[in-house]
């Protein structure tokens, strides 16, 4: 890790032996920012001061006593998680240092394993609160604290706007975050938003991971050196360190064979490495995010995944919505797209006019934002006219579809969100049932989901479904 990026770790005691080899364990392990204060009558100055991520504390000290600062972090720093470490082993003590605010309880000798666990579940508990009272925050203002990181992504969509929130709130972490959705809903803008709201110094770098067999893998990711396999030349770094103090994008994980799983949960166990062609250790500082359009679960339920690099990718995990989920975004990319692509022909920017916008609407979109990009991409190039592209991306999408085949979209005043209709307009019967019929289809047919969508009450919508005709059956 990085000096911004390491956490900052106080120890408390007031023997020094004890943290001399607290300290010596903690560097051991990587953890480089460690401060130790033998005096307790300093620390209360210290914490008002200096930001502390995690902090060990003897219970028995003279001048100000360990549940004397217990009581005290309470009030200043009630985020931080305090392991209290102590020579008593008397399960009263450590049930009282709990309920007093206390994380955990580690007794002296301490366990370097036992201690190291520890500390990982500290930083993980407090990743999850920073992450919750961020995502929180940004769900009640409806506004990112670094809209500057997110702005290439383009969205009007609740959806989206709750997703970027999460991302927002796990920059900062050290831990990885593992990225869900189909193909093309934008995995990688998303992983270079979090990499530019994380403020990390290093590069972001992308690698595809599919495809790859174990040996191509480890050599892009570890490197190698002179003479490591036939053709090695020349010593080449790998990814890791091309990404050191930044971030690594490794997409399509679920392609991973198992030797390369293997590596890959080394490597984020230890966060250590070795370039192919050496015995020496290498230190990994860079900040892992994974993608993937794979479901992870049914590989896992196959054993074509390993359960315990899946749940150490998934500590940050966010999904991200299909283009067919956030329709209210098709207006505003497909204008985006098509003034994108006539600037890069020198052309006249072409309007998206309603008919245009009805036409894309009408379609499901399975290669999501960047079928929708190509799709106009290719529009513009074969037509200078609104009428033009119209007609072409209506064979694309429905082949064989005539021209009088229109839909029209109009904009509801109390959401701004479009709403498509066919030509001639459907009765209000009409669409109260088509409405129903594609929320119940949305909804996998729950009925709590049907109800939140339509914005109807639960017993409405069984009410309905009771009303619905019975199939005769023969």
């Amino acid at each position: 890790m990085t000096p911004a990026a390491q956490p900052h770790l106080l120890a408390v005691d007031d023997e020094l032996p004890v943290l001399e080899a607290l300290k010596t364990a903690l560097l051991l392990k990587g953890y480089d920012r460690v401060t130790c204060l033998a005096d307790s009558r300093k620390v209360e100055a210290f914490l008002r001061t200096q930001k502390v991520d995690i902090m060990f504390l003897d219970l028995d000290m003279p001048q100000v006593s360990g549940q004397e600062i217990l009581d005290l972090c309470a009030e200043i720093c009630p985020q931080t998680p305090i392991i209290v470490v102590t020579a008593s082993s008397d399960i009263a003590t450590a049930v009282h240092c709990v309920k007093s605010g206390a994380f955990d309880y580690l007794v002296k000798p301490i366990d370097i394993e036992r201690l190291v666990t520890s500390v990982q579940r500290a930083l993980e508990m407090a990743d999850l609160r920073r992450e919750n009272l961020a995502l929180s925050r940004c769900l009640d203002t409806g506004s990112l604290e670094n809209p500057e990181a997110f702005a290439p992504i383009l969205t009007r969509s609740q959806a989206m706007l709750k997703v970027m929130g999460h991302a927002e709130s796990v920059a900062p972490s050290t831990h990885p975050v593992l990225l869900l959705g189909e193909t093309g809903v934008g995995k990688e803008m998303l992983a270079r938003a979090i990499h530019s709201a994380s403020k990390r110094s290093g590069r972001f770098v992308a690698v595809n991971a599919a495809g790859t067999d174990d040996h191509i893998f480890a050599d892009t990711l570890f490197g190698h050196e002179r003479g490591a396999f036939t053709g090695a030349d020349h010593a080449r770094a790998g990814l890791i360190e091309e990404a050191s103090g930044g971030t690594l994008l490794l997409d399509e994980i679920g392609d991973l064979s198992m030797a390369s799983q293997i590596k890959l949960l080394r490597l984020l166990q230890d966060g250590e490495y070795f370039p192919l062609g050496t015995d020496r250790l290498r230190h990994a500082t860079a900040r892992f995010v994974f993608a993937t359009n794979s479901n992870l679960e049914r590989l896992l339920a196959d054993g074509r995944f390993r359960k315990d690099l899946y749940y150490r990718l998934r500590i940050h995990e966010i999904r991200l919505p299909a283009l067919r989920d956030h329709p209210e975004d098709i207006p505003l990319l497909t204008a985006h797209f098509i003034g994108q692509a006539c600037q890069e022909l020198n052309r006249p920017v072409i309007e998206a006019g309603p008919e245009l916008l009805a036409l894309l609407n009408s379609y499901d979109f399975p290669g999501n934002v960047n079928e929708l990009k190509g799709l106009l991409a290719d529009a513009v190039g074969r037509g200078r006219t609104h009428e033009a592209l119209v007609a072409f991306i209506r064979e694309r999408i429905s082949p064989g579809a005539k021209a009088t085949d229109v839909t029209v979209c109009t904009t509801t005043p109390a959401t701004g969100k479009n709403i498509v209709f066919p030509d001639p307009m459907p009765t209000l019967e009409e669409i109260d049932r088509a409405a129903f019929a594609e929320a119940l289809r949305r909804a996998a047919g729950n009925q709590g989901k049907t109800a939140r969508i339509l914005g109807i009450s639960q017993p409405a919508v069984s009410k309905r479904l009771h009303q619905l005709p019975r199939p005769v059956h023969p």
